[in-house]
């Protein structure tokens, strides 16, 4: 992890951003390593623990995090908070260590991890966090856990990729019962080490090889859910690790099948009861260790695998249809119509004709005739060079891998850090135009750039804050990292506004090509395509549309807690919807000039600005369709889970019947002393099995 600080503490959250800057730095000159996204390597040795770090819980339901222990989960005596980063505390991604031990190349079965007797108010906390569809996270080596799935594209092979977290539970479709999941196979894909994987690039980065060794490339958790028998008195001092259940091992028990499969049997389940005083619950996990081909460099390709290349692509191509269209207007407007008529306008002499003069050329005059409120513009001017550099900055680093998912917290941290660095930016784009105005006190206006975005989006967090405290999720930012957030933009970003806008004001003011008239020109009524609004919805809509489509990637991600690292296609996306604002923008505005209208300032930053309102719109009817899409995703996972507990449960009764062939007689005899048939000691168990197990 990144040299980080602990939520709520003040001096180690402002620490945090110089940390993020400086080991940027450091990692420049590791950009030639093996691999340029992650951490150094660590090899494993025989007999070696495994830290197993648990984190914060999630759900596409309700977006609200919430820490690890906040239900009553096994939490011994040694567990603690790790530190994070400043981009994990506001994302609330808190990571605690945990009581799960895992021993390298030591593969062990039916572990007990603790025994718990819930109370009424933690028997329903489980039942709601389950019926809301949160997921656990947990990681080794930095290696998120994960679900194994696999799919087929276009009658391809069948690829194997990885779903982030496994659920904490199930609900039965029919019966509505709530299941938990205190069962879990934690299954470690490991890539010996032959000395020969990192070679000299690992020695130079002081890494550690160990030919009996081994790296950590995979991460696969299979939750069940098992209802814990035992014969003997449950040891007053509590029965950590070897414990003795009748429910263990699980090869002589039936095939396992997922929920809501007819071979499911209730009872060897672990419900959670509805208004129940108390229930127990015995917490345990196998580990199993296999070997791998992955390489330790490539052991997150799973993770950040995507098969919608093409349709990334399409949107690409179609956003590049509208910029050559846009493309095409304005150079129609500036080589057929401007030299048309300039030409024209050239072909008589000054003394003998009198030039009919229309349109644009009306307004020579009044053109550059400073902007009502144009304080105000500029102060927009400013933040939005702001916000423009900080995102082609974090493109850029994205594009180059150093803002890759394995290193957390990263992405977030460093665009903070952009943003109060780039404050020099808008210092100086906002004075220029408005020293360009003829405004006054620039120290005034300089602040004013500084605070009047930042403050209003700090006023808005600070304002949500409350009802996600209230909730008690860990995405509440702590009072220490938002009085942290507040002295950097008082005394990083602020400062450095001021410093460009004394830059600003030294250079000359913006010369335009033509005198301001002292007399104001009338405005002529303009046609009702023209005015601000219907400009202004038509405009915004060519910039959404040319990248709406990679905006409906980027909201999954967000809202579904996947991984993204596409940046390639979104710095693409960027300079096209760059491209596109500033053509209509172009086109737009000279419409206006030709309609006599020479008021053209807000015009033409109001217009491209407005697809930020088709965005934000979007976003509203992506949220209001995410929990069909999630429960979708879900009964396709479970559809898919059902058949394949279904052939696995089919293959055993192909094998059950060759054995009572094989000993009729015996069968027969066992069936009559059990009365029918009816097994004795059964488990079932509810099972999410990774879809390519054989």
């Amino acid at each position: 992890p990144l040299p980080c600080c602990r939520r709520g503490n003040l001096s180690c959250n402002m620490k945090s951003l110089v940390c993020v800057l400086l080991l940027l730095a450091l990692s420049a000159n590791q950009a030639s390593a093996y691999y340029l996204p992650g951490i150094a390597a660590h090899s494993y040795t025989p007999d070696e623990e495994i830290p197993l770090l648990v984190e914060a819980l999630d759900s596409v339901k309700t977006q609200l995090h919430y820490n690890y222990y906040s239900l009553p989960f096994c939490k011994g005596d040694g567990v603690h908070n790790l530190a994070e980063n400043l981009g994990q505390v506001l994302a609330g991604q808190q990571i605690d260590t945990s009581d799960y031990k895992l021993v390298a190349q030591k593969s062990e079965k039916c572990k007990v991890l603790c025994r718990k007797v819930l109370t009424k108010d933690e028997i329903a906390l489980f039942r709601e966090r389950i019926t809301e569809d949160y997921v656990v996270n947990m990681q080794i080596d930095n290696l998120p856990a994960a679900t194994s799935m696999v799919r087929v594209v276009d009658g391809g092979p069948e690829q194997k990729f990885y779903v982030k977290g496994f659920p904490l539970g199930a609900v039965h479709e029919e019966s509505k019962k709530v299941f938990l999941h205190n069962h879990l196979k934690l299954v470690v894909l490991y890539h010996p080490d032959d000395g020969s994987m990192l070679g000299s690039v690992a020695a130079s980065l002081g890494t550690d090889t160990d030919e009996n060794g081994i790296y950590v490339v995979g991460f696969e958790v299979e939750p069940s859910s098992v209802k814990h028998t035992y014969n003997e008195k449950w040891p007053s001092e509590g029965c950590i690790g070897d414990c003795k259940l009748n429910t263990c091992p699980y090869d002589s028990a039936p095939i396992p099948g997922a929920i809501n499969t007819d071979s499911f049997d209730e009872s060897a389940a672990l419900e959670i009861p509805e208004n129940q005083e108390n229930l127990e619950v015995i917490f345990s996990y196998d580990v199993v260790f296999k070997e791998s081909e992955t390489k330790w460099a490539s052991r997150w390709d799973l993770y950040l695998q995507m098969t919608d290349d093409d349709i990334h692509w399409f949107s690409i191509v179609n956003s590049l249809l509208v910029v050559i269209f846009l493309t095409g207007m304005v150079a129609m407007i500036i080589i057929r119509v401007l030299r048309r008529d300039i030409n024209r306008y050239n072909q008589y002499e000054m003394s003998e004709e009198i030039r009919e003069e229309s349109g644009w050329k009306l307004v020579f005059s009044d053109v550059f005739r400073p902007p009502v409120r144009g304080g105000l513009l500029a102060v927009f001017i400013g933040t939005g060079s702001q916000f423009l550099g900080m995102t082609f900055v974090i493109l850029s680093f994205a594009l180059l891998g150093f803002l890759s998912p394995a290193n957390r917290g990263v992405l977030l941290s460093f665009s903070i850090a952009m943003y109060f660095l780039l404050g020099f930016v808008a210092g100086y784009s906002s004075t220029r135009f408005w020293k360009t105005f003829g405004g006054k006190k620039l120290f005034v206006h300089a602040l004013l750039t500084a605070l009047l975005i930042p403050g209003t989006i700090f006023g808005i967090i600070f304002f949500m804050n409350f009802f996600i405290w209230s909730k008690g999720s860990s995405d509440a930012i702590p009072f220490g990292t938002m009085v942290a957030l507040i002295v950097l933009l008082l005394f990083v970003s602020t400062p450095l506004t001021v410093f460009g806008a004394v830059m600003g004001n030294k250079r000359d003011v913006l010369e335009f090509p033509a005198r301001v008239s002292p007399i104001p020109r009338e405005i002529p009524p303009q046609p009702t395509y023209l005015s601000l609004f219907p400009s202004a919805l038509l405009g915004g809509l060519l910039p959404f549309g040319a990248v709406f489509v990679e905006m409906f990637f980027i909201l999954s991600s967000i809202w579904l807690h996947r991984f993204y690292y596409l940046f390639g296609f979104v710095f693409l996306v960027f300079v096209i919807l760059a491209i596109t604002c500033v053509e209509i923008s172009i086109v737009i505005v000279y419409f206006q000039l030709c309609s006599e209208d020479y008021k053209w300032w807000w015009r033409s930053f109001i217009t491209p600005a407005f697809s930020a309102v088709y965005f934000f719109l979007y976003s509203i009817y992506y949220f209001t369709s995410l929990e069909v899409s999630a429960v979708m995703c879900m009964g396709e996972r479970g559809r898919v889970q059902r058949t394949n507990a279904a052939e696995r449960g089919k293959e055993k009764k192909r094998r059950e019947k060759k054995r009572k062939g094989r000993d009729k007689r015996v069968k027969t005899k066992e069936k009559e002393e059990k009365g029918g048939g009816q097994w004795r000691g059964q488990q079932q168990i509810l099972f999410f099995p990774p879809l390519n197990s054989g």
